[in-house]
């Protein structure tokens, strides 16, 4: 399995802050997302083709009116889940943890800190992380689409 790292260079304001509201929401429409931050749709076009590529976000076309939903995937919430029990954690003990291999927890784990949901220590066996006050108050509303009974 090969996994691409994300580009860890920062994100745009904009990306930051849709990605905050999908962790708030869950799932929204674009029209919503236009709407919150005051986008046109090519603005939002332009702004969520990185977050796409890297598998931040999901667009899926669905429902009469053709709309675009968005959501991060089960495995980022399985991550913070494992971060907010562990407050600090290596990319071993996460990808334990969550059951997904270490190469995924650190792809993961990274996208977390691009997003500050997770901070980046320096440990005595490398690089480890800690959960951050925004990691913790996003994992509380779990992804309704991700997470059914």
């Amino acid at each position: 399995m090969t996994t691409t790292l994300l580009d860890t260079s920062p994100l745009s304001t904009y990306e930051q802050r849709l990605l905050l509201l999908i962790w708030e929401h869950g799932v929204v429409t674009a029209e919503t997302v236009q709407y919150m931050l005051d986008m046109t749709a090519g603005e939002l076009r332009n702004h969520n083709r990185r977050l796409l590529s890297h598998g931040l976000i999901r667009r899926e076309k669905g429902g009469h009116f053709k709309t675009v939903t968005y959501m991060l995937t089960e495995w980022e919430e399985r991550v913070l889940d494992v971060m907010c029990e562990r407050r600090y954690a290596y990319p071993g003990e996460v990808a334990e943890d969550a059951e997904v291999s270490r190469e995924e927890a650190e792809r993961i784990l990274e996208q977390l800190a691009d997003l500050g949901y997770v901070k980046r220590l320096n440990g005595r066996h490398g690089l480890r992380y800690g959960i951050t006050a925004a990691g913790r108050q996003a994992a509380v509303r779990p992804n309704p689409e991700v997470w059914t009974a």
